[in-house]
């Protein structure tokens, strides 16, 4: 709404309208038109506390209503606002849409005074033939063909595992499956198969917008908000190992210069300096031995999804590997939430360099986990994204011996079994055949499940039964569209996961 902020300039508070101020704003100015207002993760916040002063003026009956013969915004509750003293109403033709997550236990439930006030619409995860479908628009149709098996094994986890055991709130999402590869780069795997092959050391930065006209020149940061390091740090000891570069210019006047490989080209005189703005900055500007500049390469146009007018390196993440001559090999790959969660899985330490959402991730590769890591695509989404996720939810929920081979037996004999015996033998098979374990550690309150590297040894050596045909996406489908009001883990919308709060109810 608005509040006192710190004016840098002023040495002052000073009074500055929130966004839903100024949304109104032009939402009053342009009767004629709708404006959604979206509330991404709305739960997180304290929410009675943002909206305190638009919990009465959301409400259907409260808003204001364009009169076109008087050509005037009428009707309507006002509240004064606390701070400036401004009469503030709200008008109809602004649409608040939010999303939550009921499964995040660590999120407080919403206020009755809020919830109220929207209509609660469940939105399920997509699986079986809808998700392979969706997945087939967005990526293609090589990438859903890569990704079948593991649509239809957390389609058959969501549906015969989960879902009976917790509800249908305890379901995993499907937004990791999207990131499982990418038709417009090199991928993820190649790119730490490159890392892996014969490198002491690897590290990965990413980068948003670049600097300079042709955009090869991106901002390093010298130290990171937790402490761990800054992505500058990671590119030293730079150059040949005959004579490297031990540590970047204490005093900020050194120019250092080195080799990148990239597409099997070699570039010589690239740049790391403390230029006048003042940062330290990388300058990809290195020439062939025919000529060829890494400046005109950066320079291209190669959009990605949310920034279609991209050059060629922005909005990125880098993979650096150190080769035994001291060149540094690049790889480029389009970011995501998905591989920075598996790039920090594998690194030795990460950090951010600044906490807020223009901050850029970086870190440096533990080489014995990277190189064990078996890079395949469909592996490094369910190692370091799907079941780090999955953990979470069994362990806060109760339910951890049910994933471990070595203790479902006990757990089904205490609790039932809600959960279908043969959708958890071949979920076990399927993480076997990637070399990944669940297993409970611990006792009393330190028990938990953890991912090991290995199979188990009840299943590397067992034969899954013939009698269980392979999962089929299209026979795997568990769309909610109409949700059974019989099943026991069916509940009432008011409790879904998103909501929304419409100008007219």
């Amino acid at each position: 709404m608005e509040g006192l902020r710190y004016n840098e300039h002023t040495g002052a508070f000073a009074l500055r309208n929130g966004f839903m101020t100024r949304a109104v704003v032009i939402a009053e100015a342009n009767p004629g038109a709708d404006f959604l207002l979206l509330l991404d993760e709305v739960n997180r916040s304290n929410v009675p506390k943002v909206l305190g002063d638009l919990l009465l003026t959301l409400e259907k009956s409260k808003r204001t209503r364009w009169d076109a013969a008087a050509g005037t915004w009428t009707s309507g509750s006002i509240v004064t606002l606390p701070y400036s003293a401004r009469q503030f109403s709200v008008p109809d033709n602004i649409y608040v849409l939010g999303t939550m997550n009921t499964s995040d236990q660590s999120i407080a439930p919403l206020d009755a005074a809020l919830r109220r006030r929207f209509a609660f619409v469940r939105v399920p995860p997509l699986g079986g033939a809808m998700l392979s479908e969706r997945l087939a628009q967005a990526r293609g149709p090589q990438v859903a063909a890569l990704a079948a098996e593991s649509i239809a094994m957390l389609t058959s986890v969501n549906k015969d595992v989960l879902r009976p055991a917790l509800g249908p709130d305890g379901e995993l999402g499907h937004s990791y499956l999207f990131d499982i590869a990418s038709t417009n780069d090199p991928g993820l795997a190649l790119a730490l198969g490159a890392a892996q092959a014969g490198a002491e050391r690897a590290f990965w930065t990413e980068v948003r917008s670049g600097n300079g006209g042709s955009r090869n020149q991106f901002d390093l940061a010298e130290h990171g908000v937790s402490g761990m390091g800054g992505s500058l740090e990671l590119f030293y000891p730079l150059g040949p190992p005959d004579a490297p570069i031990g540590e970047p210019d204490p005093d900020r006047q050194r120019v250092d210069s080195f080799v990148v490989r990239y597409e099997g080209d070699r570039y010589t005189d690239n740049q790391i300096l403390y230029n006048a703005s003042p940062v330290w900055r990388i300058r990809l500007q290195g020439t062939t031995a025919d000529g060829e500049n890494l400046s005109a390469v950066a320079n291209q146009i190669d959009g990605v999804a949310d920034h279609p007018e991209a050059k060629h390196f922005e909005h990125r993440i880098l993979i650096w590997s150190v080769a035994e001559n001291g060149d540094l090999v690049l790889q480029r790959i389009d970011r995501s939430d998905a591989r920075i969660a598996v790039l920090k899985a594998l690194s030795a330490w990460h950090d951010r360099s600044v906490a807020n959402a223009s901050g850029r991730d970086f870190g440096l590769f533990d080489m014995p986990k990277l190189r064990a890591s078996n890079a395949s695509e469909p592996r490094l989404t369910w190692r370091y994204a799907i079941l780090p996720q999955l953990v979470e939810l069994a362990v806060s929920n109760g339910i951890e011996d049910l994933l471990d081979t070595t203790q479902r037996a006990s757990w089904q004999a205490t609790h039932g079994s809600p959960a279908n015996g043969p959708a958890l033998t071949q979920f076990d098979h399927f993480l076997a055949e990637m070399s990944i374990w669940l297993r409970v550690v611990g006792h009393d309150l330190g028990r938990t499940l953890v991912i090991l590297d290995q199979a188990p040894p009840d299943i590397a050596s067992a034969t899954p039964d013939p009698a269980q045909a392979p999962l089929d996406p299209a026979e795997a489908d568990v769309q909610d569209a109409a949700p059974d009001p019989q099943d026991p883990g069916h509940t009432p919308p008011d409790v879904g996961d998103a909501v929304a709060a419409p100008g007219d109810g």
